[in-house]
């Protein structure tokens, strides 16, 4: 639920409960607001936890697929918990097919997005073709950046170190990349100090 969306809802439900007589009804539709503005809300296409061993792919319809290994099985209970979905499937490997746009092997994934390819590296040896061919790119691995124009990348391993785990959305407008970082704001316990993110940024 939206942040906006949870204060109407509360301050409705406070209203209902707290007023009495025939005033307290006014809430109800703020109540009513505030649980339709669920249905203003997307799911990421991609989730990266914070040291990038994790990925979360949306395909839609309800079907999410995740990186393979037996790790960070709590971060997989609670990014399926957000996709609210059943199950999670494993990682495809035959290739880009019309139900499944998604295709992967050992050195990364590509995956179709409002009719965009978005190519997922995870070793150096396919950011050539990836960055070549693909209109978005996802670095989980150090590529030297001659080898992939900057344009192309949303997300790359230095922001992940940098911003920790990100959720990336992709719209006619480009990606829309939001971080922990982001919302955490600045912290006395953030892994990066006030002093060194000016150096980085």
């Amino acid at each position: 639920m939206p942040t906006a969306g949870l204060a109407i809802l509360s301050l409705g439900g406070i209203w209902a409960c707290v007023l009495r007589g025939r005033i307290r009804l006014y809430g109800l539709p703020a109540v009513a607001a505030g649980l339709v503005s669920i249905l203003g809300v997307s799911a990421p296409d991609v989730i990266i936890n914070r040291d990038g061993g994790l990925v979360a792919i949306n395909l839609g319809e309800g079907r999410v697929v995740m990186s393979p290994g037996a790790g960070n099985s709590f971060e997989r209970d609670m990014w399926q918990r957000r996709f609210a979905v059943e199950a999670v499937a494993p990682w495809p490997s035959s290739g880009i097919v019309a139900t499944a746009p998604i295709g992967c092997d050992p050195t990364g994934c590509l995956l179709v997005v409002g009719g965009e390819t978005i190519g997922l590296v995870m070793e150096p040896s396919a950011a050539i073709e990836d960055c070549a061919h693909a209109d978005h790119v996802i670095l989980l691995t150090r590529v030297p950046r001659r080898m992939c124009d900057d344009g192309k990348v949303a997300v790359s391993t230095f922001h992940i170190w940098r911003d920790g785990a990100h959720a990336i959305r992709f719209t006619r407008q480009g990606p829309v990349v939001e971080t922990s970082r982001e919302r955490r704001g600045d912290r006395p316990w953030s892994r990066i100090s006030e002093k060194r993110r000016q150096y980085l940024d």
